[in-house]
């Protein structure tokens, strides 16, 4: 299963789009958690709120998750140790500032998550997975990593 989430205080109607498009293609069951986007999946199971519950359940029983680029969500994922695509909010496209693309861009570096900047190699990004599963670097300190590094960029 991958489930793909886009947080809840703002729309993310180009990622929630792709993901609904691409879905055809992929041979995962896929579930999504819209929050304030717009578009309405056609091709997947979606809500639009989820329980801080039922996100962590989602979450443990993935194969993949997908997010946007936030901290809280990135570091939901990753401090239960699952595979993570990060798809960063942009200002061009989203019309909000790209502190995300920083945070994704060292997180990638790291080997910790798999960055796309580009949503069109998104499903290639998935698919990837599927013929050689990432190894990330996860260690139950990712707390106190993530918090040293941002204190260091600022």
């Amino acid at each position: 299963m991958i489930f793909v989430t886009v947080g809840v205080s703002q729309p993310f109607d180009r990622l929630i789009k792709e993901v609904d498009r691409i879905s055809k293609n992929i041979p995962d069951n896929m579930f999504a958690q819209i929050g304030r986007s717009y578009y309405e999946p056609g091709n997947i199971p979606y809500k639009r709120f989820l329980s801080q519950k039922e996100v962590d359940d989602y979450i443990e029983k993935s194969r993949i998750v997908i997010t946007h680029g936030g901290f809280g969500s990135i570091f939901g994922v990753l401090s239960k140790g699952k595979p993570l695509i990060s798809v960063p909010k942009v200002f061009e496209l989203d019309k909000t500032d790209n502190d995300q693309t920083d945070l994704v861009r060292l997180l990638e570096f790291e080997g910790r998550l798999v960055g796309v900047y580009d949503i069109k190699m998104l499903e290639k990004a998935i698919l990837e997975f599927n013929l050689a599963p990432k190894r990330f670097n996860y260690n139950t300190k990712i707390s106190e990593d993530i918090d040293r590094q941002i204190r260091e960029w600022f």
